[in-house]
């Protein structure tokens, strides 16, 4: 499980990657914003961390981590644990 989760992780970043590369026409403006972009997915958790408010779960919600812990542990569910989100 943890590679297959890893396979979808790096495939929505390649997405995420290729779909801002085909908003601009410059490849250094595509390639600082995809990296940005990606970025700040991969650290949103970290909001979750700091502030125990409804706005700072549905931040952390759009984290990749989140979505990835249970990946991570073997675990293959079709929904969000209940305890980790509002």
């Amino acid at each position: 499980m943890g590679y297959l989760g890893l396979l979808l992780q790096g495939g929505a970043l390649l997405a995420i990657g290729t779909f801002i590369s085909t908003c601009t026409r410059n490849q250094i403006v595509a390639g600082v914003a995809g990296f940005a972009i990606c970025l700040l997915l991969w650290v949103l958790d970290w909001v979750s961390a700091f502030e125990t408010s409804v706005t700072a779960k549905i931040i952390s919600y759009m984290s990749v981590l989140t979505h990835y812990e249970s990946f991570s542990k073997g675990v293959l569910d079709s929904k969000a644990s209940s305890s980790t989100y509002p």
